[in-house]
């Protein structure tokens, strides 16, 4: 093994993985003792029609859940089975106090290598975790076992079913069907979906296909008499939008999405200042420009093929900075802010030694800012009780349209 290797991994199926930390010696043989696991298998019931793979599960514990160590995402796949892995781990004070996980082939989600006499707060919600269809606490596994627990949500909503299909009625396949921000099923091969819902209150009902303009339906309420729903695409619609400054350079750099109804979409970036925007409707679209931290909105015409957003002739800034000596371990930040502008506007960017202690801005809209440059300490500055601070040295700069100005600080 290289020199660079300190740490080794083992898993074995059914056992705790073990991190090994290897001394300049590594002894020959290398004898590592695995302790064997535990495994939850929690069995998703469901309406007739319905896919398990629509619901996921959360395990959550006030203290650590996993009986072996993981340092972070990737490692905490060591400790959900097969299929169902997690898909999300919010900042939490420790790793490994919540798990995500949702449903396998056989409709189980698996966790395993769980501490041993730690309660478990389970809760089983909607793909996109807003819908809470069933909470349970479980008591402890022991060390070794292997427990099969089902959960029967056949109850726990009402059914919703429907069909979606194109302007001359073709089945849709893989289209999303949403209610507000949650996404509720995708269609089959048939273009029909079934799921399980439990929202009283009225949303937009948004819903998608590649090749279709995506359909918004104001305060639309889901049915709970279980009579199916048809929902017709329009075909889509396609614009190429250039972004623009006031002298007619074109902005590559600009982040574009187009809006309606509250949601914003991604666009394609075709290079030289030119984005793609498809599956649009043929109404009520509108086009937001990221840029420089200003943001830029105006009504997009979908009966025309392209359009323009002109934004303002930005200048630039170069920013050298002097650090310390010697430097210290953390991380310098350079901030370029106008305080006076509605919304601030807050531009930032790293420097170190590699880069010369220099960055650029360049795009900075003109007017009057202030620059400065934080500190952000190392892990071990952390737990020796620093914390993060701004530098002496503050500075105003007034930036001029179309002109590159540089400082130091």
């Amino acid at each position: 093994m290289p020199p660079s290797i300190t740490r080794l991994r083992f898993i074995a199926e059914g056992f705790v993985p073990v991190d090994q930390e290897l001394d300049e010696v590594v002894p020959d043989p290398l004898v590592v003792m695995m302790n064997s696991g535990n495994r939850l298998e929690l069995e998703i019931i469901v309406p007739a029609g319905v896919e398990a793979d629509q619901f996921r599960a959360e395990l959550k514990s006030d203290s650590l859940l996993i009986a072996g160590p993981a340092r972070d995402l990737t490692e905490l796949l060591d400790y959900v089975g097969e299929e169902s892995h997690p898909y999300y781990q919010p900042p939490a004070p420790t790793v490994g106090t919540l798990l995500l996980g949702r449903p396998n082939s056989n409709d189980l989600i698996v966790f395993q290598h769980l501490r041993s006499g730690v309660e478990l707060n389970l809760k089983i919600t909607g793909m996109t975790g807003d819908a809470v269809f069933h909470r349970e606490i479980l008591k402890p596994l022991g060390p070794q076992e292997i427990r099969r627990h089902a959960i029967d949500l056949t109850q726990a909503g009402s059914l919703f079913h429907g069909r979606v299909v194109d302007h001359d009625g073709n089945p849709l396949v893989r289209a999303t069907v949403q209610h507000g921000n949650q996404i509720l099923a995708w269609t089959d091969n048939s273009g029909n979906f079934s799921c399980l819902v439990n929202v009283a209150e009225p949303k937009t009902m948004v819903i998608g296909h590649r090749s279709s303009a995506t359909l918004f339906i104001h305060d639309y309420l889901l049915p709970t008499d279980g009579a199916a729903v048809e929902f017709r695409m329009q075909p889509a619609l396609r614009v190429i939008i250039e972004v623009v400054d006031e002298a007619g350079t074109p902005i590559p750099s600009a982040v574009v999405f187009t809006q309606r109804e509250g949601f914003t979409s991604n666009t394609h970036g075709l290079g030289d200042g030119r984005f793609e925007c498809s599956g649009l409707p043929p109404d009520g679209v509108g086009v937001l420009v990221e840029l420089a931290g200003r943001s830029y909105l105006q009504d997009l015409d979908t009966s025309k093929t392209t359009a323009k957003v002109v934004v303002p002739v930005h200048g630039s800034v170069v920013v050298d900075f002097h650090p310390p000596s010697p430097p210290g371990p953390g991380r310098y930040e350079v901030i370029v802010m106008a305080m006076k502008e509605q919304p601030w506007i807050v531009l930032r960017d790293n420097v170190d030694a590699a880069g010369g202690w220099s960055c650029e801005f360049p795009l900075v809209l003109p007017g009057e800012y202030e620059a400065q440059v934080d500190y952000h300490p190392s892990p071990q500055e952390q737990q020796e009780g620093m914390t993060a601070k701004t530098l002496d040295g503050q500075i105003t700069i007034r930036i001029a349209a179309g002109q590159r100005s540089q400082i130091r600080l």
